[in-house]
């Protein structure tokens, strides 16, 4: 498994410390990063640059050059954990399962939270069904990655929808969506770009990515979350009166 990290200005010091803390671990790390000025990674086992002007789009269709035939793990800068080499034992753990497409850790700091997106627990195991995961900490296998790199990954600048797209794909094949409730990681809210180009980036992805099926398993994806969320402002409604 191949493990990416995301840098970009303002989190490459972090970028740094991901990849060292991987590194005291025995893991592996590509570094894939934008800035107008070289950085160094001194942890990374290999390092590539991409424009400024590019965001995840750009580098992840970087990620998919590079992974080969080989199931991968992409780590964006802006997160923190205090045990990334549990991280990474549960996505190698997950993704080496029959049955399973996609993994994330259990993401603090995401719309996609676990309550809006659980369908059911794993029996004895830590893991739980999914609708989706987020786009922050996750992992792949190597047949997902590969519808991924069908669609033209490079014109959605922003990146939005990725995530979406991959977990629709998986329940169209019968694969499992699934996080790791034993593995954390925090992410701060926010983006430094505009919603709007983003939002256009992602329609125009979506027109040119989705096959017939993969459409469906995303409305029911966004019904189910529109669902979960209507209940838990109906249950909040409700504590306050």
């Amino acid at each position: 498994m191949k493990i990416f990290v995301i840098s970009w200005p303002g989190r490459h010091e972090n970028a740094r410390s991901i990849t060292r803390a991987l590194a005291n671990v025995g893991h592996c790390s590509h570094i894939v990063y934008s800035d107008d000025q070289h950085q160094d990674f001194p942890h990374a086992t290999s390092v590539c640059r991409r424009p400024n002007q590019l965001f995840w789009g750009d580098k992840l269709n970087a990620c998919l050059k590079h992974v080969g035939d080989d199931p991968a793990m992409f780590i964006q800068a802006d997160c923190a954990s205090d045990t990334w080499g549990r991280v990474i034992a549960s996505a190698h753990h997950w993704l080496a399962r029959d049955g399973i497409g996609l993994w994330s850790a259990d993401i603090a700091g995401t719309f996609f939270a676990k309550s809006r997106v659980q369908i059911a627990s794993i029996p004895n195991t830590s893991g739980i069904r999914v609708a989706c995961v987020d786009g922050i900490v996750f992992g792949a296998t190597s047949q997902v990655l590969a519808r991924l790199r069908q669609t033209p990954v490079e014109h959605n600048i922003y990146g939005w929808g990725f995530d979406m797209f991959m977990s629709a794909h998986c329940h169209a094949r019968g694969l499992s969506v699934v996080i790791d409730e034993a593995v954390s990681v925090v992410h701060p809210q926010g983006s430094g770009y505009g919603k709007t180009a983003a939002r256009e980036h992602e329609r125009q992805y979506r027109v040119a990515a989705y096959n017939s099926q993969e459409l469906f398993f995303r409305q029911w994806i966004r019904s189910y979350v529109e669902a979960k969320i209507a209940l838990e402002r109906s249950m909040l409604s409700s504590n306050q009166s």
